[in-house]
């Protein structure tokens, strides 16, 4: 292993290596089974029983096909989405789009339907068993991600309704591209968290983009925040805290990126939402390490998971997990992180995603090759 694990206030429980190839995207849990995306191309999602915190087993895996990036997927009742996307050459053998799985029994996935997105395929979805689904990704004739809204009334037969992009973003309709913004030139959406007919986006180099979905027919803006200049860029995730007029917003660290930072952002004018901190993990001994440096995604509030109105759960790349403790907005303090090793030759650990269980226990995972790690709270 590379380098030796580091904790507070965490402690390890169990770990599995992913059948020793232990490259791993979002995760997701329902009850004691976890569905955990994959960043190699063509790998299948994997299913693990963690019934035993300290030997999660691989029970299952999902339809795989070639070409096509299995990374991320969401969970609600007996139902199961999961994103197809292709990023580098098409495959005519792949997939692009989104399949929704029946999960009554949980490591025997049963395929409902199928949707082709065309282009290159979903990125990301966010379904909490809601009617509408929000999807990500760059159908043909886009030149980046923007939203389709599809109505699951009915949801053996997904219903797209609804969509919205960045201007210029339309190529096929003859949109000329978007003009840069203050931290970079990459204006679409990454993804959104749906609440109360609000859509809660990362908008990359654009910063915080705040949709109004009541209509989703007619998706419309509410509002926007770009970050000043070298303080923020590759915004991914907008998590809000309703009973606080605030939002957790993310960036994406990449290597060589401008800095990116976890943004706490006042919303109770949600037409003007400002800025109140912005923070991320202390350049010693971070900075150093190599890889990328800098936050990734958080614990997104879903049913079934841990809420918390006044602690982070961050996927910080190189920083392993970081637990911060926001009750006061304008100075976020670290409470616990967990730093874990990793095999040889990777250097530095690439933590990518988490999710906490409702009882506590804490998953994360590795873009490169540490698996996934269950946590919990000492």
């Amino acid at each position: 292993m590379s380098g030796t694990a580091c904790s507070k206030n965490i402690r390890l429980l169990g770990h599995s290596d992913l059948n020793g190839q232990g490259d791993a995207m979002q995760v997701m849990i329902k009850d004691n089974t976890l569905y955990v995306g994959r960043m190699v191309a063509g790998r299948p999602m994997l299913i693990l029983d963690v019934s035993d915190s300290r030997d999660p087993r691989i029970v299952g895996e999902l339809p795989s096909y070639p070409g096509t990036w299995h990374t991320k997927c969401q969970v609600y009742g007996d139902y199961l989405i999961v994103n197809y996307e292709q990023r580098d050459k098409a495959n005519p053998a792949g997939r692009t789009g989104f399949s929704v799985f029946d999960i009554a029994g949980p490591a025997q996935p049963r395929e409902i339907t199928y949707v082709n997105t065309s282009g290159r395929g979903v990125h990301r979805i966010w379904w909490a068993g809601e009617r509408y689904c929000y999807v990500f990704g760059r159908p043909e004739g886009f030149r980046d991600r923007m939203l389709e809204i599809y109505d699951l009334n009915e949801i053996s037969r997904p219903r797209l309704v609804g969509r919205w992009w960045t201007p210029g973003l339309w190529a096929g309709g003859g949109e000329a591209p978007p003009g840069p913004a203050k931290n970079g030139t990459s204006l679409s959406i990454h993804h959104g968290i749906h609440l109360d007919g609000r859509l809660y986006c990362g908008h990359w180099d654009a910063g915080l983009l705040i949709l109004d979905v009541r209509n989703p027919e007619k998706p419309s803006v509410v509002s926007q925040l770009e970050w000043p200049e070298n303080r923020g860029c590759q915004t991914h995730t907008a998590q809000p805290l309703p009973q606080r007029n605030l939002l957790v917003v993310l960036d994406e660290a990449t290597e060589g990126s401008n800095p990116t930072y976890m943004h706490l952002v006042d919303t109770a004018d949600v037409e003007n939402p400002r800025e109140l901190s912005r923070w991320r993990p202390d350049e010693e001994p971070y900075a150093a390490r190599g890889g990328r440096y800098g936050p990734h995604n958080l614990h997104e509030h879903r049913p079934g998971t841990y809420w918390s109105d006044h602690i982070v759960f961050m996927a910080a790349f190189n920083a392993g997990l970081q637990m911060l403790d926001i009750s006061d907005p304008a100075n976020p303090a670290v409470i616990g992180y967990y730093v874990p090793s990793v095999p040889e030759p990777q250097q530095v650990c690439y933590t990518n995603d988490v999710v906490v269980a409702e009882d506590g226990r804490i998953f994360i995972t590795d873009r490169i090759s540490g698996g996934l790690h269950v946590l919990e709270m000492e």
